[in-house]
């Protein structure tokens, strides 16, 4: 018979277990991790303490059930959807290597406007947003390029001046509020149609792996002498390289 503080030794450890939201959840777990099997560990020793064998094996049982079904439902989904660079129409859009893909019609702004009407789609937050639009701002004052009103009178721009212009459209670029899907990893892109890709962008591994994924719908592109545009944006301002790659020299860029 168990004594006072036994029980309460154990009811802790099933505290521990079921109730506190950052416990240990084989089911969560990559099984092959360090970390992961010196927890599998601890977590076998407090179910044994905290239960009957029976409820230990069929816990056990159920947390590595969830384990494989999770497996499972990763490999039959795919990770992302493919870009559409295939077929006649020219599609604007934003572009990732790990993300979903996303697309749009001028008719509702230009790239820059879906990065501040939406910037959680493209994982930016509020906080990363408003810097870019600031330093925007800044590399607008700074050159004396201010704003009027209806009266005439000149206004310094601020974030919120900068953000409520790429909402109305007025700016169809801002390369601060860009660069910072840029760093993410995100490419300015249009699929071209028929005729010629376009990849913009800073991380020059997900410039080849949008090529990669383009090669794969449209080979011809190599075989047949088409062409890539690619436009590769500096760390800073005006620093940019324009690359126009075609046939043999698109795969040099691959390999380079």
């Amino acid at each position: 018979m168990k004594d006072y503080f036994q029980f309460t030794r154990n009811l802790h450890e099933r505290l521990g277990i079921y109730d506190n939201p950052n416990a240990f959840d084989p089911a969560s777990a990559d099984p092959e991790s360090p970390r992961a099997r010196k927890l599998t560990h601890e977590f076998d020793r407090r179910m044994r303490a905290a239960g009957t064998s029976k409820g230990y094996k069929q816990a056990l049982s159920a947390a590595w059930a969830g384990i494989r079904a999770k497996r499972k439902a990763a490999a039959q989904k795919p990770s992302r959807d493919a870009y559409p660079w295939g077929g006649k129409a020219n599609f604007a859009g934003w572009w990732h290597p790990k993300l979903q893909p996303y697309t749009f019609s001028h008719a509702n702004g230009y790239h820059v406007t879906q990065l501040v009407k939406n910037p959680s789609r493209f994982s930016i937050s509020q906080q990363e947003l408003y810097e870019g639009l600031k330093k925007e701002g800044y590399y607008y004052n700074q050159r004396g390029l201010g704003w009027y009103d209806k009266n005439g009178d000149e206004h310094m721009y601020t974030a919120e001046r900068v953000k409520e212009r790429i909402e109305k459209e007025d700016m169809d670029l801002a390369y601060e509020v860009q660069r910072v899907a840029y760093i993410k990893g995100w490419l300015k892109v249009y699929s071209g149609g028929e005729k010629t890709p376009s990849l913009e962008g800073i991380d020059r591994s997900s410039i080849k792996a949008a090529l990669r994924e383009i090669l794969s719908v449209r080979p011809e592109i190599i075989d047949l002498g088409g062409s890539v545009e690619i436009f590769e944006v500096g760390l800073v301002r005006n620093t940019q390289k324009l690359r126009w790659l075609s046939g043999k020299e698109i795969l040099n860029y691959l390999n380079s």
